[in-house]
């Protein structure tokens, strides 16, 4: 049973590293751009030709990006949160 335990737990590692690495490619995916609904009040702008969004041209390399967030993510550190609100002079930390 021991042995069956082991094997189980580690069986897990691979599982939890897919599931991570399928979120962060959903949230990579979704800083790339701002999604265009067709029920938006704006007018819609054809892109330009040759053009890649400034998103996709900044930054470190996608695994950097990945093992940085992995990191975060191992060690709890999920940013700041929206509640707080900035920080600025005058106020409390």
């Amino acid at each position: 049973m021991f042995l069956y335990s082991i094997k189980r737990t580690l069986l897990m590692i691979p599982i939890l590293l897919g599931i991570t690495l399928l979120s962060f490619g959903i949230m990579h995916l979704r800083r790339a751009g701002r999604p265009r609904h067709r029920w938006s009040s704006r007018p819609r702008r054809p892109p330009k030709r040759g053009t890649a969004p400034e998103a996709l041209r900044r930054g470190p390399a996608v695994h950097k990006q990945y093992l940085t967030w992995l990191t975060k993510f191992v060690t709890l550190d999920f940013g700041e949160a929206f509640a707080d609100g900035p920080q600025g002079e005058g106020q409390d930390p």
